[in-house]
């Protein structure tokens, strides 16, 4: 993966989803035209048979880390989300007024909910990880 400064230019986050397809296909959150692509259709994608092989945090700055999170999907399903917060408790200490990017897998397992996330605070590049399994 890399740092698309095409993309960068249209992306108003400091950082955009990119995801990668087994097959070898990518789909990112914006165009390089300034669109936006709803997560929505990484999801419609899946449904018609297309396998996941990652889902990534790319920055907008090529200064800044990405963040990966490889998928089986055969079982796993992602999970990416950015949180826009005032306030936030965490176990390393309250965090206030920013950006966190969650990044990881879900899976339904014999009738039993199992997770595994990353918080990542862009700005500083800390990464908290929790799983629940």
């Amino acid at each position: 993966m890399e740092y698309n400064p095409e993309i960068t230019k249209v992306c108003p986050y400091p950082y955009y989803w990119l995801v990668k397809f087994k097959d070898g296909g990518e789909l990112a959150q914006y165009t390089e035209t300034g669109g936006e692509v709803l997560y929505q259709e990484v999801l419609n994608r899946l449904q018609a048979g297309r396998g996941l092989s990652s889902v990534s945090w790319m920055p907008t700055h090529g200064d800044k880390p990405f963040y990966t999170q490889h998928i089986d999907s055969s079982w796993q399903r992602p999970i990416v989300l950015r949180r826009h917060f005032d306030t936030v408790h965490t176990r390393s200490g309250t965090v206030s007024k920013g950006l966190l990017l969650l990044l990881g897998w879900q899976a339904t397992i014999a009738g039993r909910n199992y997770k595994s996330i990353l918080f990542i605070d862009p700005e500083t590049g800390s990464v908290e990880a929790q799983s629940d399994l």
